[in-house]
């Protein structure tokens, strides 16, 4: 069992933790083996095997800092020195949590995971502006749907366009893309559909919780997807036992995950990053395959981020007993608004940063996205909207309107990546 670091952990009170640990092996205490087994010699010994050897107290030590989860006592003093009580912004936290010092509140009005992984990336010191994360994970100009899957209902014939624009996998598709870019090394770790949603507690404990417990004794955040999407900083003995500021809420409110998170991802330690014009020419690149429906998503059956996702969208308004209630369009209509004005503020500033061939045409990528977006405030997806026919086929109208406006913005979008190769 992993041990806690209080909250306001002592490097004298471990020390001296350490000192009894040895006292106790050096007077034949079984109750210190299951410490000292966490050293590799020891791993597989027997208690009197254990208690008949000779023992220094630098590899009690050692051995204490791993029960602490760290792997060694240098990983395990320099968190304790970056670790200072917060009472004043975690309240419900239990007398055992590890909680990182001084976590930035939420992003507003952004995709809530490129403002997730924005704070996480900054919280390590690499500057990652929300607005630069959309952009370069590709988010500022996905539309996700599904015509498969219903989260809440899997026996419904509705396509699924209302929930997907916050699930996790859109997200994903460039971690390691994005780590590659800031520096941090960005990782999702495995999870398992069935198992979460057999026993949640059971699936974090297996899944999530070792990776987890080290990265926050390591002073790394990570980010959780739950009922929203978390920037985790802290760990307790509570249920659930994560602590953290849900990524939308622009007010420091650090709380208790409401469920287990389903999915995590973790981040690495530091490493130089990409020059930022190979970055712009990585990213400029995904972005238009995505929206061209050209990216690879054959291991996510149903999933479509481009110009399919329009389509659907489409025929789910064409067909009364595909439409579903109306929340669902506004959802999409909500996301789409938030990833698109990303679109523009992110090409505008690399507009900036170019001559003025590609920098031209990527302001007037901008200027089609713009277009998008008073296109989409022109959309109210009302309970009357579409309960009628002549309600629905409006929308329909608005709809391939955009599906041109992003076909051009797109185009720009070459003409700037051909110039900056």
């Amino acid at each position: 069992m992993v041990r806690f670091l209080p909250p306001q952990p002592s490097l004298v009170h471990l020390k001296n933790e350490a000192k009894l640990l040895h006292k106790a092996h050096q007077g034949k205490n079984p109750e210190v083996c299951p410490t000292l087994r966490r050293l590799h010699r020891f791993e597989n010994a027997s208690d009197e095997q254990i208690l008949a050897t000779d023992l220094p107290l630098t590899e009690v030590q050692f051995a204490l800092a791993m029960d602490y989860g760290f792997k060694d006592w240098a990983g395990l003093r320099q968190a304790v020195l970056s670790l200072k009580p917060t009472e004043d912004y975690a309240p419900d936290a239990q007398s055992d949590a590890l909680l990182l010092p001084t976590p930035p509140a939420g992003i507003g009005g952004v995709n809530r995971f490129a403002a997730a992984l924005s704070m996480a990336a900054s919280y390590l010191g690499t500057p990652a502006d929300s607005t630069a994360v959309a952009g370069d994970s590709g988010l500022a100009f996905i539309f996700q749907a599904d015509s498969l899957l219903h989260p809440w209902d899997t026996n419904t014939r509705q396509l699924d366009m209302g929930w997907w624009p916050l699930d996790s996998w859109g997200a994903t598709l460039r971690l390691n893309f994005l780590g590659r870019a800031y520096g941090i090394p960005m990782r999702l770790l495995p999870s398992i559909k069935a198992e979460y949603i057999a026993d949640s507690a059971m699936h974090f404990q297996k899944y999530h919780q070792p990776e987890v417990l080290l990265s926050l004794q390591a002073g790394r955040p990570v980010v959780a997807v739950g009922l929203d999407i978390y920037f985790v900083c802290g760990y307790d003995s509570g249920n659930p036992p994560l602590l953290g500021q849900t990524s939308c809420e622009a007010a420091l409110n650090i709380h208790r995950m409401e469920k287990f998170p389903w999915e995590v991802i973790v981040l690495g330690e530091a490493v130089a990053p990409m020059d930022r014009p190979q970055t712009d020419v990585e990213a400029l690149d995904f972005a238009i395959r995505l929206g061209r429906d050209e990216t690879d998503l054959s291991a996510l059956p149903g999933k479509s981020a481009g110009r399919r996702s329009w389509d659907l969208w489409m025929a789910q308004l064409e067909d009364p007993e595909l439409c579903g209630p109306h929340f669902y369009h506004a959802n999409v209509v909500g996301h789409l608004h938030q990833n698109r004005a990303a679109a523009v503020k992110y090409l505008r500033a690399m507009s900036k940063r170019y001559s003025p061939l590609p920098s031209n045409a990527l302001t007037a990528a901008a200027v089609e996205y713009e277009t998008v977006l008073n296109k989409l405030e022109q959309i109210y997806p009302g309970k009357e909207t579409l309960t009628t026919s002549a309600g629905r086929e409006r929308l329909i109208s608005v709809i391939r309107e955009i599906m041109s406006l992003e076909a051009r913005a797109q185009e720009q979008m070459g003409k700037a990546l051909e110039a900056m190769r």
